[in-house]
């Protein structure tokens, strides 16, 4: 079931859409609506599934895109012929567009544009930084802005030469070559015509004409005249009689889905490996001497570029080195002292460590004594040893007594606490009797002769 209906398309086209996408994408309801978007929004593009084969030589059933674009150039409008592919990881990788110029036209090589058609632009680049908002219609349009800013084709030079054609691959009749260019012709207005009313044109059935699909031939080089520069002109908007017809030398040759058998049809998977076992390679073209020349030339600078790169990286290196071996030189000294200090500190811990434990042992020598002693008596430690040395304590203890009750007299005569007349009085009776003590302590150091 279709999950959205698309009113500005023909049910036949969404139903077509809808059901190629079914198999294959990822997000197919993502890709059909942005699909659908961009056949509304351009009606000169055609939807068709065609076999892309990428570079490795992988070959993928996709939805394609072949028509032409608007871009501005000179305040004119010219439509561009473009080829846009959606691969079936779409939208979590981007879109990929070819610019397949017509007979008359030359591919300009430019920021956007390679000299194979392949279109480059910096909305592709950070497509996944933004997958919810990037879109086919958008990429589309600022295609249309960059090619109007730089044409990626310019006409044709009136005496340019055109390459003689590759031969037919052996086992291909020369009809379908000639097949190929008839197949699918691409017309703006036939296309946008068919869309308004209501009407896809089917592609021709290659099972009913019994020929055989041709294989896909590689992209020829175009040759500008050395002797004229490139008129940079892209083709004007064409008439409404006049079909686009698609370029010959194109990378793939795509292969609609309504052209392969039933059985084919309903398996995308085995189209594409009865396509491969079908399609030879055809011969490649002898090699461009000016293009191997130039090859060389390339090879030969960056060869130089990158010795020059790795002598300097080999330079800053060594000079990275050398300091990092300074660097740890030094710290190989510092750590040489800490150790060295560190070794001192434990020494001298374990020096403190053996005087502490004799001291210890000491200590615990002496409480040992003390506890072993009896108790002494009071009388002993407080009395002396004989009469005359308790006097003389007796006495010295009296004389400071006599001392503090002079200093005592004294504050309380500053603070008035006692008159004059009292203080006199009891001074001379105290200084007269700390006389007579100390005369008598003088004369009891002298008889026991204590200096």
């Amino acid at each position: 079931m279709i999950p959205a209906s698309q009113t500005q398309l023909p049910p036949e086209v969404t139903n077509w859409l809808y059901r190629v996408l079914s198999p294959e994408y990822q997000d197919v309801n993502r890709t059909y609506s942005d699909a659908a978007q961009v056949l509304i929004s351009y009606p000169s593009l055609r939807p068709r599934t065609s076999v892309f084969t990428d570079e490795n030589g992988r070959p993928e059933l996709l939805l394609c895109f072949t028509g032409t674009i608007p871009a501005t150039i000179a305040n004119s409008v010219y439509r561009i012929p473009v080829e846009i592919w959606v691969p079936k990881a779409y939208p979590f990788l981007p879109p990929f567009a070819f610019v397949r110029p017509t007979k008359n036209m030359l591919i300009h090589p430019g920021n956007y544009v390679d000299t194979n058609g392949k279109c480059y632009h910096p909305y592709l680049s950070y497509w996944r930084d933004n997958v919810q908002t990037s879109n086919i219609t958008e990429f589309i349009r600022v295609m249309s802005v960059a090619f109007g800013k730089e044409p990626p084709v310019y006409a044709k030079p009136p005496n340019y030469q055109t390459p003689p054609p590759l031969p037919p691959h052996p086992h291909t009749p020369t009809h379908d070559i000639q097949r190929d260019s008839v197949m699918n012709p691409l017309s703006a207005h036939n296309t946008g015509n068919s869309i308004r009313s209501g009407t896809f044109p089917p592609p021709i059935n290659a099972s009913l004409t019994g020929e055989r699909v041709p294989p896909p031939r590689p992209a020829l080089p175009p040759q500008l005249n050395h002797g004229q520069p490139p008129q940079y002109v892209p083709s004007p908007i064409l008439p409404h009689a006049t079909p686009v017809p698609v370029p010959k030398a194109t990378v793939n040759k795509p292969v609609d889905i309504m052209d392969l058998p039933d059985d084919n049809r309903s398996s995308p998977r085995g189209s594409i490996s009865s396509l491969s076992s079908q399609v030879a390679a055809p011969p490649r073209p002898p090699p461009n001497p000016q293009k191997l020349e130039a090859i060389e030339k390339l090879k030969t600078a960056m060869v130089d570029i990158t010795l020059r790169h790795e002598q300097t990286m080999i330079n800053e290196n060594d000079a990275r080195l050398a300091q990092n071996s300074e660097t740890l030189s030094w710290m190989e000294n510092v750590v040489n002292t800490e150790v060295s200090e560190l070794q001192r500190l434990i020494a001298a811990s374990k020096e403190n460590e053996d005087i502490l434990k004799s001291k210890i042992e000491q200590a615990k020598t002496v409480i040992n004594d003390a506890n072993s002693r009896p108790d002494p008596n009071i009388d002993d430690v407080v009395c002396a040893e004989n009469v005359v040395y308790n006097q003389l304590y007796d006495l010295v203890t009296e004389d400071y007594a006599i001392e503090d009750t002079i200093y005592v007299l004294s504050k309380a005569l500053e603070n008035d606490r006692i008159n004059l007349d009292t203080f006199l009085k009891h001074i001379r009776t105290l200084a007269r009797e700390q006389f007579m003590k100390r005369a008598l302590v003088e004369k009891i150091k002298n008889q026991i002769n204590l200096a």
